[in-house]
C-alpha cells in the first residue's frame, strides 16, 4: 500500500461520485462532491495530546486540534502542520530532524517536510485511528500502531508499506497505545491497552517475544534505548503503578509506586539510566532504572500530565496536558518556559477590521489575538477578577471592548488598546448579566444586551437608550449596516428592532420556539437571520416587510450565524460541532462537516469573505478557506426542462484543482454501472455561479446528474 503523493506540497482532495440524481421534468435538486475538509490555521493549542522536542534540542512538536512546532527556548511559533481531519494523537520528529510525522484520529499518518512545511507523504491503510509512532534510529522508517490493533512499518523514502503486523486476538482492548524502535533500529516495540506488550523483528515482522503484564489495563509503554528493558503504565486511578521488564528474560525487574492517579507518560532518558513518569497526579518523578529507587523531589506540574519528552542532553523535559506545554530543568525541577493557550471553553471571537488579526477570550477572562497568515500569539492579557461574555473591535481596529462579569455580580463595559493590551476605562455597566456588546458601524456608540438593551456613547459613556426590558433577557444583538437601528432578543423568542433617531420600536421577527441566540444582519441591510439552539430552524427575515423570507432546517442546537459579505451564503455553527454554508436564495446546505470536538460558539465570515473562522469548547480557532471549502462542489441543479428531445439544465458551483463538469446519465438507477457521460452535453453559456447545460438526449434518458471529475 502506498500514500497520496502530493506534488508541491498539498494534500490531495479526490472528488468521489457523490452526488443525488436529477429526473427529468423535476427542478431544484442538489448536487455535492465530497472533499477533504482542513483548516487553514490553528489558533491556539486546545488539549495537548503528544509532544516531541527536536533531535538539537531547539524546538518542540506538539500535537493536539493539528501539529505546532515551537522554539523551545522562546516558546515562538515556528510553524504549523495542518492537514489532519481530526485529533492529531502523535508527534515524531526524525532523528535528524529534518522530516516531521504526525497520527490521528482520521486514521492518517502524514509525513511532513519540516523545514518548509510541506506533505511529503499522506500514509494511509489504517482503519481506526492512529494512536503511535515513531522513526528507526537511522530515519528510514517509521512504525505506526492504532485502534485497529496494527502495527505498520513504512518505508520514509517512498511512503511504500513494507509490513504489517497484527496483535493477536486476546480479552481487552486491542487498541496499540505504544510503538518504538530500539537503538540498532532491528526490534520494535508494541504495547497494548488490554495488557501486554510485544518485541517484533523490524525486518520481518516476525513477533519475538510477547510478555503479560498481569494487569487489565495498559496505559503507555517505553523502550529502553539499548532495547533491553522495557517500562509500562498500568492500573487505574486506584492501583497505578510503574512495571520495568527484562525484555531477554520475559521477567518484571521492579515495580514502581508512588503515584496517587493514572500514569499517563513515560520516557527513558538517552543514555536509559533514568525514567520519566507523569501522571494525572499533576506531579513528573524520576526512577533509577537498575535499582527501581525513586530520585526525589518530584515536580509539581499543575497540570494532569499526557504527554512527556525529553531533550537528547538529558537537561531539559516537557509535559503537556490539558493547560498546554511546559518545559522543565531536569536536574532542578525549575519551569523554564510554558506555552499556553486558552484554559476554558471560547466564548467569544471577532476578526479584526483588516482580517489579519483575530481576538479570542474565554470564560475565565483571558483575551488572545492572533495573526491569521501565521498562527502566531500577537499577544494576550488576562481581565482581573472577571469571566469575558463578548469582545468587539473598534471600527479602526485600534479599541477592544469587552464585556465583563465581575465576581461582584452585573457587568462592565470595558475599553482597551488593542496594540498594548492595556485597560482604558469602562463605559458603561448593567447590574444584571450582559451577554453581547458591540461596537456601533461608526464605532460612536455601544450596545449591550442583557437585561435590556442599552446604548452608551463611546467617546462619554453616557446612556443613551435603555430599551424595555419586558421581563426577560436579552442574549443577542445586531446593527443595521449604517448604524440607524439596533435588533435584539432573547429569552421572549422575539427579536426587536428600534430606531436609534427616535428610540421607537420599527418592529419584531416572531416565529421562534425558543430563546434567540444569534442575530446577523446582510452587509445591505435587507435581511436579517436568527437561531434559536432549541428551534431546529434558522430563520432569514426581510428587513422592509418583516416577513419571513426562509427559514433552514439544520436541526436544533444551531447556536450562531453570519452572512457572507456579498450575501450569497449563510454561515451557521452549532452546539453539536458542526458549521454549515447554505445558499441564501434558497436555502440549500451546500457544505456541512464537522469542525471543533466540542461545541460551536462563534462562526464568522471574514470581512473580504474569503475565510471563515469558527470557535469553540475545544479551546482552539479554526481558520477555514472559504475557496478550498467550496473546491469542485456542484451546488444543485436549479431547473430542467425537455424539449422536443433535449433537456437544458441551469448547474450551479464551483470548480478548482484541475475539476471538469461532467453530466452524466442512466435510464437504471439499480445499476451503478450503467451511469454514462452524455457526449451531447454541451455547456453553452456561463451562467452566474455556473453553468447553462444543453443536453441532446440522443437515446431515452430517464435520470441525469451532474458531478465534478478529475
Amino acid at each position: 500500500m502506498k500514500s497520496d503523493l502530493v506534488a508541491g506540497g498539498t494534500l490531495e482532495r479526490r472528488i468521489p461520485v457523490a452526488c443525488l440524481v436529477l429526473g427529468l421534468g423535476l427542478a431544484s435538486s442538489f448536487v455535492r462532491a465530497d472533499v477533504v475538509r482542513v483548516p487553514e490555521r490553528v489558533l491556539g493549542l486546545g488539549y495537548v495530546h503528544s509532544v516531541a522536542v527536536s533531535p538539537d534540542g531547539s524546538g518542540i512538536l506538539v500535537g493536539g486540534v493539528q501539529a505546532q512546532w515551537f522554539d523551545l527556548a522562546t516558546g515562538e511559533l515556528r510553524r504549523q502542520f495542518v492537514g489532519h481531519t481530526n485529533t492529531v494523537q502523535a508527534v515524531a520528529f526524525s532523528p535528524e530532524g529534518s522530516r516531521v510525522a504526525t497520527g490521528g484520529e482520521d486514521t492518517t499518518v502524514i509525513l511532513w517536510d519540516a523545514p518548509t512545511g510541506q506533505v511529503r507523504w499522506r500514509l494511509t491503510g489504517h482503519a481506526r485511528g492512529v494512536r503511535a509512532l515513531a522513526f528507526s534510529p537511522d530515519g528510514a522508517r517509521l512504525v505506526t500502531g492504532g485502534v485497529d490493533k496494527t502495527a505498520r512499518v513504512w518505508d520514509v523514502t517512498t511512503g511504500n508499506l513494507e509490513r504489517s503486523m497484527t496483535i493477536r486476538d486476546r480479552p481487552g482492548s486491542e487498541t496499540i497505545v505504544s510503538v518504538g524502535f530500539s537503538a540498532d533500529g532491528r526490534s520494535i516495540l508494541t504495547a497494548v491497552a488490554g495488557g501486554s506488550f510485544a518485541i517484533w523483528n523490524a525486518d520481518t515482522g516476525e513477533l519475538r517475544s510477547e510478555v503479560e503484564t498481569g494487569a487489565s489495563l495498559l496505559n503507555v509503554a517505553a523502550l529502553a534505548p539499548d532495547a533491553t528493558r522495557v517500562a509500562v503504565s498500568v492500573g487505574d486511578s486506584l492501583a497505578p503503578l510503574v512495571q520495568i521488564w527484562d525484555v531477554a528474560a520475559g521477567t518484571r525487574m521492579h515495580a514502581l509506586t508512588g503515584h496517587s492517579n493514572v500514569i499517563s507518560s513515560l520516557s527513558f532518558t538517552s543514555d536509559g539510566k533514568t525514567l520519566l513518569t507523569g501522571s494525572w497526579d499533576k506531579t513528573v518523578r524520576r526512577w533509577d532504572v537498575t535499582t527501581g529507587a525513586w530520585l526525589p523531589p518530584g515536580v509539581q506540574i499543575g497540570d494532569t500530565d499526557q504527554a512527556l519528552a525529553i531533550t537528547a542532553d538529558g537537561r531539559r523535559f516537557a509535559t503537556g496536558g490539558a493547560l498546554g506545554v511546559k518545559v522543565w530543568d531536569f536536574a532542578t525541577g525549575e519551569l523554564l518556559r510554558s506555552l499556553e493557550g486558552h484554559v476554558s471553553a471560547l466564548t467569544t471571537a471577532r476578526w479584526s477590521p483588516s482580517g489579519d488579526l483575530v481576538l479570542t477570550g474565554d470564560s475565565r477572562g483571558r483575551v488572545s489575538l492572533w495573526e491569521v497568515a501565521t498562527g502566531r500569539l500577537v499577544r494576550t492579557f488576562n481581565v482581573p477578577e472577571a469571566s469575558l461574555a463578548s469582545a468587539d473591535f473598534s471600527p479602526d481596529g485600534e479599541t477592544l471592548l469587552l464585556a465583563v462579569h465581575p465576581a461582584s455580580g452585573g457587568s462592565r463595559m470595558e475599553l482597551w488598546d488593542a496594540r498594548s493590551g492595556q485597560f482604558l476605562r469602562t463605559v458603561g455597566s448593567s447590574p444584571v448579566a450582559v451577554w453581547e456588546a458591540q461596537f456601533s458601524p461608526d464605532g460612536s456608540r455601544i450596545a449591550a444586551a442583557g437585561g435590556r438593551a442599552y446604548v452608551w456613547a463611546t467617546s462619554t459613556g453616557q446612556e443613551e437608550f435603555a430599551f424595555p426590558e419586558r421581563g426577560l433577557p436579552l442574549y443577542a444583538l445586531a446593527w443595521a449596516p449604517d448604524g440607524s437601528w439596533l435588533a435584539a432578543g432573547g429569552a421572549g423568542k422575539i427579536v426587536r428592532r428600534w430606531d436609534l433617531a427616535t428610540g421607537e420600536e420599527r418592529g419584531a421577527f416572531e416565529g421562534h420556539l425558543g430563546p434567540v441566540d444569534d442575530i446577523a444582519v446582510s452587509r445591505d441591510g435587507t435581511r436579517v437571520a436568527t437561531t434559536a439552539s432549541n428551534d431546529p430552524n434558522v430563520l432569514v427575515w426581510d428587513v422592509l416587510t418583516g416577513a419571513k423570507a426562509r427559514s433552514l432546517g439544520l436541526g436544533l442546537g444551531v447556536s450562531t450565524v453570519d452572512f457572507s459579505p456579498d450575501g450569497s451564503l449563510l454561515l451557521t455553527g452549532s452546539q453539536g460541532s458542526d458549521v454549515s454554508l447554505s445558499a441564501i436564495d434558497d436555502g440549500v446546505v451546500l457544505r456541512s462537516f464537522e469542525a471543533h470536538s466540542l461545541g460551536i460558539s462563534v462562526a464568522a465570515f471574514s470581512p473580504d469573505g474569503s475565510r471563515v473562522l469558527t470557535v469553540g469548547g475545544d479551546r482552539v480557532g479554526l481558520v477555514w478557506n472559504v475557496s478550498e471549502l467550496m473546491d469542485s462542489v456542484v451546488w444543485r441543479i436549479r431547473a430542467a426542462k425537455v424539449e422536443a428531445g433535449r433537456a437544458h439544465l441551469v448547474v450551479r458551483g464551483r470548480l478548482g484543482g484541475g475539476a471538469r463538469l461532467a453530466i452524466e446519465a442512466t435510464t437504471d438507477l439499480t445499476n451503478p454501472a450503467s451511469w454514462a457521460e452524455v457526449l451531447g452535453a454541451t455547456l453553452t453559456s456561463r451562467a452566474e455561479g455556473g453553468w447553462d447545460v444543453v443536453v441532446d438526449a440522443r437515446e431515452p434518458v430517464q435520470f441525469l446528474r451532474a458531478r465534478a471529475v478529475r
